[in-house]
């Protein structure tokens, strides 16, 4: 039987139940041009609708918690970017970062309002082998120490996938497409903090899980891992 893991990308890199975000708009066939793309991912239990400002400008508005926006055009280069509330425009979280051209970015907002953080990262979205995807892992959890990612059944963790940090984020894996259950445990051990349903990827797309919630939280503020597509041109959603 061929191994799960085939090969770990040296990408630049520049989340008990699973949600598959839903997109907030439905276009596709979306490339870099001479600007550069960015996407909002609302990883905030508590924010409800958000919205992501470019140097001011709006470039996604009113993502509830657990969606995703679609990939905006924004200038390159450094630029201000900032999360607010969308009904009352009040900003939570604001940074600086230097926008490639060319490229494609996510922002992932996490924790609560009062102490939210936010994490850019670089999408170097590419396109799989034939009946393969590419997934990797964000951490959103606060309070979580280091985390690793595996399949029940199966004898392989992600290398990747493992000893990833509040705030940080795994390289993309290159894995066969169908339907996986994941685990999520604490570095080296053998304690399940969440373990999924069965989450379908498709062949051909990029995909983020993403940790978000609280040990030991109810409702919307417990830990899930949520699934955003890293949408390929001309790949649906």
């Amino acid at each position: 039987m061929r191994g799960i893991l085939k090969r770990t990308l040296p990408f630049m890199l520049t989340a008990i139940m699973v949600v598959v975000l839903a997109c907030d708009d439905d276009d596709n066939g979306l490339q870099p041009t001479d600007e550069t793309l960015i996407m909002l991912v609302n990883g905030s239990p508590d924010a409800g609708g958000l919205s992501l400002l470019i140097d001011t400008a709006e470039v996604a508005t009113n993502i509830d918690f657990q969606e995703y926006s679609p990939y905006r055009e924004v200038p390159a280069g450094q630029q201000d970017i900032s999360v607010e509330l969308s009904p009352t425009q009040a900003s939570i979280v604001d940074t600086s970062v230097m926008l490639d051209d060319n490229a494609f970015y996510s922002a992932y907002t996490a924790d609560t309002i009062e102490t939210a953080s936010i994490l850019v990262l670089r999408d170097d979205i590419n396109e799989p082998d034939t009946n393969e995807v590419f997934v990797r892992l964000v951490h959103l959890a606060p309070g979580l120490g280091s985390i690793d990612v595996s399949f029940p059944g199966v004898d392989t963790v992600f290398a990747a996938m493992s000893n990833v940090d509040y705030m940080g984020n795994s390289s993309f894996q290159e894995v066969e497409a169908g339907s996986y259950v994941l685990q999520v445990r604490p570095t080296g051990t053998a304690q399940d903090l969440l373990t999924t349903p069965t989450i379908e990827f498709f062949e051909g797309r990029n995909y983020t899980v993403i940790l978000t919630g609280y040990d030991g939280g109810t409702g919307e503020q417990a830990l899930q891992l949520d699934t955003v597509v890293n949408q390929l041109p001309g790949v649906q959603p």
